[in-house]
């Protein structure tokens, strides 16, 4: 017979749950509905700013299309003409292909990102979310 989830999760477990939803927090703040997807572009674009957006479509494994959905959700204009989040800002080449557009965090991204390293290295978690 197998044991309730409950009876097997350690303090350590439960902190490193704690953890993650408070890193996860300032993103969902910013947005409740903000999908999973659209959270690993953002944390890949904090990770390697400046890529295009065909290498963040390829790295995270979605149509370029796709990509550009997420990038113009995150951006200052979402795809339904709204309101972004305001989080990343596409640069437009000055020389070579003019269509190539490289992805960067804004100050508000930045910002996240440093909420986002708080709730990942506090000794003691509390519960944000």
């Amino acid at each position: 017979m197998h044991e309730p989830a409950r009876s097997i999760m350690t303090p350590q477990r439960r902190r490193a749950a704690m953890r993650l939803g408070n890193a996860l927090a300032p993103l969902y703040r910013l947005d409740p509905n903000i999908r999973l997807r659209v959270v690993r572009m953002f944390l890949l674009v904090a990770q390697e700013g400046g890529l295009t957006v065909g290498e963040l479509a390829e790295r995270i494994g979605v149509w370029k299309t796709l990509a550009s959905r997420y990038l113009s959700d995150l951006g200052t204009v979402d795809r339904h003409g709204k309101p972004g989040l305001g989080l990343i800002m596409m640069v437009q080449r000055v020389y070579g292909d003019r269509r190539e557009k490289h992805v960067y965090l804004t100050e508000q991204g930045l910002d996240i990102i440093d909420q986002i390293e708080v709730a990942l290295t506090e000794p003691r978690p509390r519960r944000r979310f």
